[in-house]
């Protein structure tokens, strides 16, 4: 469980450097529910205004900081698809 915590507080971090890259505000915790039956994560916050949210496979999540190929993939994911323009 731990490589999922510290997966889950880097992608937090990386979150927060994008959301103030874009000049946006991030207006409520990112919150993590766990869907165990499908093995993936789905994430939501509240940005600029928007409601955000994405699912992550939990692999993903767990490999985030060992990968770096992994890494670039859940960062393009998140600036494309979970963060607003």
């Amino acid at each position: 469980m731990d490589k999922i915590r510290v997966g889950q507080s880097q992608i937090e971090s990386a979150i927060g450097i994008m959301v103030e890259a874009r000049g946006l505000k991030l207006e409520s915790p990112l919150t993590w529910h766990e869907d165990a039956e499908n093995h993936t994560f789905l994430i939501q916050a509240r940005i600029s205004g928007r409601d955000c949210r994405w699912r992550l496979i939990r692999e993903a999540v767990e490999n985030y900081i060992g990968d770096l190929n992994v890494r670039h993939s859940v960062d393009f994911i998140l600036q494309a698809y979970f963060i607003p323009h």
